[in-house]
């Protein structure tokens, strides 16, 4: 079972249009064409699933942009041309973004940015409560703490990475059957960009968590319990660490704490490993793919179970061994 995908895509001469159909795509965005190239103006395909949405633009115009405090993270990689970005309005202080370099449209201060002839963007909106909940998850700050602070990566290597992060989730939303369009992997890679944001533009988890920690709490064997049953009953469904903590009644951090204690791991990485389980005993039961289609292949298993390809075969062989393509033809 997957999410739906919806995907829209434009290609016109006409400015207005232009303008029009990015004000609807990005209704927190003022925008203004200025002078054009001769031909297309606006060509842009967008999907979105889950919330997050991955799209690529190509502009033929000059355009100005003017963004208030937005409701979503929005942040874009330059493909090809320059973007001029503006902290704090017209009068901050302008940066130009070269291709492979990444921006993010930080909440909390207006934004202008301008569009060149010729420039090409890779942009990803991911909902906002998502890095609220990350940045409570990995360090205590509690909801509403959170501010993105600039539009630049804190160095060069943290911008190649989020320029990575960017294309993968692009071409995870493209084709015909989507992998990050499955609602676990769509979940699972949701939770790691918001908390891979953190980690690369600058924001209060990096500058002044310590003042907003929470105390540690302390939880014992019962609480877990209830975490670890509500795992096992629920795991096939798109759940979080803040779903474990809601079931057990405690904070996101003592939680944490208290499956390090009690558990011996993370419950992200226990609750990844109910999951891997599960694919084993499925892999074990199922048939595999025959000639004319029918069985089971191990990407859709990996695919239902939240892990990309990729990281399922790795995880399942350190895990049980072997491959789980031997499990399945066994």
């Amino acid at each position: 079972m997957t999410d739906d995908v919806e995907r829209v895509s434009i290609d016109t001469t006409d400015a207005q249009t232009a303008a029009d159909w990015l004000g609807a795509l990005f209704p927190d965005v003022r925008l203004r064409p200025k002078d054009h190239l001769v031909g297309s103006l606006l060509a842009a395909d967008v999907a979105t699933s889950g919330g997050t949405s991955a799209g690529r633009f190509h502009m033929g115009m000059d355009m100005d942009g003017h963004t208030p405090p937005m409701t979503t993270f929005c942040t874009g990689v330059v493909l090809a041309g320059v973007v001029q970005v503006a902290l704090g309005g017209r009068d901050g202080e302008a940066r130009a973004v070269v291709p492979g370099e990444p921006w993010a449209w930080v909440d909390g201060a207006d934004l202008d940015a301008r569009w060149g002839p010729g420039s090409q963007t890779c942009v990803v909106q991911v909902p906002r409560h998502l890095l609220d909940e990350a940045a409570e998850a990995t360090t205590g700050l509690p909801a509403g703490g959170l501010r993105v602070l600039g539009t630049a990566p804190v160095d060069e290597a943290a911008g190649r990475y989020w320029a990575h992060l960017v294309a993968t989730t692009y071409r995870g939303l493209r084709g015909a059957d989507p992998p990050l369009a499955a609602p676990l992997a769509s979940r699972h890679w949701q939770e790691s960009l918001a908390s891979a944001a953190l980690r690369v533009f600058p924001n209060t988890t990096l500058t002044a968590a310590a003042d907003h920690l929470a105390g540690p709490g302390r939880a014992g064997p019962a609480t877990v319990r209830r975490a670890l049953a509500h795992a096992e009953a629920h795991a096939h469904e798109p759940i979080g660490v803040e779903d474990l903590a809601r079931a057990a009644g405690i904070g996101v951090r003592a939680l944490q704490l208290a499956y390090v204690q009690h558990v011996g791991c993370s419950p992200t990485a226990h609750l990844r490993r109910v999951r891997l389980q599960r694919a084993h005993a499925e892999l074990a039961a199922a048939a595999p793919p025959s000639a004319d289609g029918s069985g089971t292949s191990v990407a859709a298993v990996a695919l239902r179970w939240g892990f990309t390809p990729g990281a399922f075969s790795a995880a399942y062989r350190a895990h049980y061994g072997r491959s789980p393509s031997t499990t399945l033809r066994a």
